[in-house]
């Protein structure tokens, strides 16, 4: 009886030990579980703010190429201004030409008729 009464408390010992250790390896086990979790949550996280810091680089790229386009076309637009005026002063140059092209013409014209009545008188 004292022999089954050690063992008994032996193997009572023995199985409060394995309660034990079981209880330890599941808490070791709840850490790794939540030390995991917390990992992936940490790493969603840099990859949304990752996300964020490209996705704001994009707009800002999209701004800046918004700015070029934007002074492109002002560049464009002050160039046929630009053309038009100097088109609009070549328009007035040839018309103001042809004005004193006419006006040589008929100075020479009068001049020509005055020669001929002078012809004619002294004839």
């Amino acid at each position: 009886l004292q022999k089954d009464k050690e063992e008994a408390a032996a193997a009572a010992v023995m199985q409060k030990e394995k309660e034990e250790t079981a209880v330890a390896t599941a808490a070791a086990l709840q850490k790794e579980k939540e030390a995991a979790a917390a990992a992936l949550v940490a790493s969603m996280q840099n990859q949304e703010e990752e996300a964020a810091v490209a996705a704001v680089a994009v707009l800002q790229k999209d701004k800046e190429e918004a700015a070029a386009a934007a002074v492109m076309q002002k560049e464009k637009e002050e160039t046929a201004v630009a053309t038009a005026a100097a088109l609009q002063k070549e328009k007035e140059a040839a018309a103001a030409a042809l004005v004193a092209s006419m006006q040589n013409q008929e100075e020479e014209a009068a001049v020509a008729a005055v020669a001929v009545l002078q012809k004619d008188k002294e004839e």
